[in-house]
């Protein structure tokens, strides 16, 4: 992180000024820039809302900061630059005074793509940590992956099985069908076609389309009573949690 400090005094130079340093200070001056920059965004003077914004983020604006990240990031208005992205979402997380365990889950998982995009999945299993920590099941889903093939973390499957599970709990149907082949192949479990049947019932029923395919072929190594207690198992699951926002909790 440190040496993210560094941009700063680079950033200094690049970015024109469009207000006298103890302006920006002022938190009304800001306020004002800000929704001027969001107005012109709307209007797709992108060029404006940099020579707004970027004088704001070097002062240490948050909303700044984060804007700018963003619009680098996805390509709004501007080129896509995955290391200004990075730059500026580095400098929100700087001058943020929470801990990053506390911090931004967007940005959290931004960052964490950005890393697996440059093939750092080492740094990238930092980031989609800390946002899977704070709930983002999508970073607990990846995280589960980095896990199960062993890129940038040592291979470990019950480490996989434990972020697919607390992916798959809200529904995430690829959390679901892992899960599955998981069960299916004995990694991270024990071997066990009924749970794996479950799961691949479950992910179908989210939207997997692989799953259907699992399922049938599991079934034929199944006896009818197994399939049966999988299909209970399914509704008994569903059933249990059908009063909370989490539908498939500890299936």
């Amino acid at each position: 992180m440190k040496k993210w400090t560094l941009f700063v005094a680079t950033i200094l130079l690049l970015c024109s000024s469009v207000a006298r340093a103890d302006d920006i200070e002022d938190s009304r001056y800001r306020s004002r820039i800000y929704t001027e920059a969001i107005q012109e965004h709307i209007k797709g003077n992108y060029g404006r809302v940099l020579e707004l914004l970027c004088p704001l983020a070097v002062q240490g604006s948050l909303s700044a900061q984060f804007f700018l990240g963003s619009m680098y990031y996805t390509g709004d208005g501007v080129t896509q630059d995955y290391q200004e992205a990075k730059k500026w979402y580095h400098m929100y997380l700087l001058s943020s005074q929470y801990p990053l365990e506390q911090g931004d889950s967007t940005v959290q998982f931004n960052l964490a793509s950005i890393y697996v995009k440059e093939e750092d999945y080492q740094e990238a299993s930092k980031w989609y940590r800390l946002a899977a920590e704070l709930g983002i099941y999508e970073a607990q889903f990846l995280l589960g992956r980095i896990y199960e093939v062993g890129e940038g973390v040592p291979q470990d499957y019950q480490e996989a099985v434990k972020w697919y599970r607390l992916a798959a709990a809200p529904g995430y149907a690829d959390a679901q069908y892992n899960l599955g082949m998981m069960y299916l192949n004995g990694e991270g479990v024990a071997k066990d076609y009924v749970h794996a049947h479950m799961w691949f019932n479950i992910a179908a029923r989210t939207g997997n389309k692989d799953a259907i395919k699992y399922r049938e072929i599991v079934a034929k190594i199944m006896t009818p009573s197994q399939i049966a207690g999988a299909q209970k198992m399914v509704r008994d699951c569903v059933k249990k949690n059908s009063t909370h926002f989490i539908t498939y909790k500890d299936c």
